[in-house]
């Protein structure tokens, strides 16, 4: 992709691809317009995605990363080991015009809690 050889102007704050954070900027203000009627001006958009993206450069930094094939989930920092995780899934068919969701529950030691699936509808 030609993106990936692009280099960003100083002083953004921002030391990776900008392209990405853009697309999901634009995505983000597609979605506002569609389903809020609030319409973004492209200089919004702009600086919207360089905030997010100098954020999660942030907070990247700030979080390490677990070692090499072990998941966030065996990784519980102290202190949370009462705490009960959520993951969750939606799926949406244009063609039929069905969605469908799901979750799942784990405690700290990665044990299924509770579960559950909503079909198509």
């Amino acid at each position: 992709m030609a993106s990936t050889r692009q280099i960003n102007l100083p002083p953004l704050g921002v030391t990776g691809n900008l392209f990405p954070w853009l697309c999901w900027g634009i995505w983000t203000a597609r979605n506002y317009l569609i389903f809020e009627n609030r319409a973004s001006l492209p200089v919004d958009i702009t600086s919207r995605s360089i905030k997010n993206a100098r954020e999660w450069t942030e907070a990247q930094l700030s979080s390490p990363t677990p070692p090499l094939g072990q998941s966030q989930m065996n990784t519980i920092p102290a202190g949370m080991t009462g705490m009960i995780f959520c993951c969750s899934d939606a799926a949406w068919q244009v063609t039929t015009n069905r969605a469908g969701c799901g979750w799942i529950f784990t405690d700290h030691q990665d044990e299924r809690v509770a579960h559950e699936n909503c079909p198509a509808t």
